[in-house]
């Protein structure tokens, strides 16, 4: 059994959920139960897949990074559904485009990399910003999309940055939901430590396992996202890890709270539901009615962000 090897040991850990498949291709996984540190609160799957079985998880005929369309289903939307959009965007507080944040906490617009940058879509924004830009990704056909808008990609992870890099600084470095896929975020942090600048800023996001949408719905949460997702963070194991790492938080950014009482996102959901019953297993999680996700407005509309959005980002420099 391959385990974590992450900065406190999770001595602790305990069993906290299982998936015997991957919902998004059908396929059986090894790699579907999920342990729970308290000592960190940090969740992270029990028997951890190696580098080469990874690239597997991401074969898919739809996945966001590829620029491919949504695997969520387009079904007919109800008056229920809308009184729902509504309620939830109005308790919505969505933040400013993740470039210009960005880019208004960098120091200048210099050199800027985006690892797992995916389709390349933050990198032209960044472009647009004046920054220079280059990307890392180990999928080619993210790679392929991207260089079609002329951008430089290298292959790569975050754990294993591309040779080509050597030992540039960079100014501004960026990992958008990237953290959740690695085998060991310490190494991946660390990486990003060597890399920046003196005065250099960080940005990173992830789902938000702290929220309290995840929390009641997390076996059948499109956030879960098993086998891909290996680590599952909150605000508290963000500090500890970042802290372990050598880097220092300095701000933090929410967002994603409209989408989950979208028609589409809960109707996704649900069909994850179905299909663990379809395999003859109990859910965890209960299907996601107008009751309870009226219910889910009501507990989180007034509640912390770091309690009530689905993602959770931070800025940080160099402690």
């Amino acid at each position: 059994m391959r385990t974590t090897d992450e900065f406190c040991g999770h001595t602790n850990a305990e069993p906290w959920l299982s998936l015997t498949f991957d919902v998004k291709s059908g396929k059986d996984t090894a790699f579907g139960d999920v342990m729970w540190c308290p000592d960190c609160d940090c969740g992270f799957v029990r028997n951890m897949p190696t580098p080469d079985q990874i690239a597997a998880h991401y074969d898919l005929a739809a996945y966001y990074t590829q620029g491919s369309e949504t695997h969520m289903p387009d079904i007919p939307v109800t008056l229920a559904d809308r009184i729902l959009t509504k309620l939830a965007w109005m308790a919505d507080e969505e933040p400013s485009h993740l470039a210009d944040a960005i880019a208004a906490k960098s120091v200048h617009a210099g050199k800027f990399i985006d690892i797992g940058c995916g389709n390349g879509d933050l990198l032209t924004a960044m472009r647009q910003r004046g920054f220079q830009v280059v990307g890392v990704d180990p999928d080619a056909a993210a790679r392929d999309y991207a260089g079609q808008s002329g951008l430089e990609t290298y292959a790569g992870t975050a754990e294993d940055l591309p040779r080509e890099l050597g030992n540039t600084a960079f100014d501004t470095i960026a990992m958008t939901h990237v953290l959740e896929h690695c085998i060991s975020p310490t190494r991946a942090l660390e990486n990003v430590r060597h890399h920046l600048t003196d005065d250099g800023l960080f940005y990173c996001e992830v789902p938000n396992c702290g929220a309290i949408y995840f929390q009641r719905n997390a076996q059948i949460s499109e956030m879960l996202d098993l086998p891909r997702h290996l680590h599952f963070f909150t605000k508290t194991s963000l500090q500890k890890l970042c802290k372990a790492a050598g880097l220092q938080i300095i701000d933090w950014r929410y967002h994603g709270y409209t989408r989950q009482f979208i028609a589409a996102w809960r109707g996704w959901e649900n069909s994850i539901h179905d299909r663990i019953v379809a395999r003859g297993e109990t859910p965890r999680n209960k299907r996601r009615t107008f009751a309870n996700s009226l219910r889910l407005i009501m507990d989180t509309a007034w509640q912390t962000p770091d309690q009530k959005f689905d993602c959770i980002g931070f800025f940080a420099t160099r402690a």
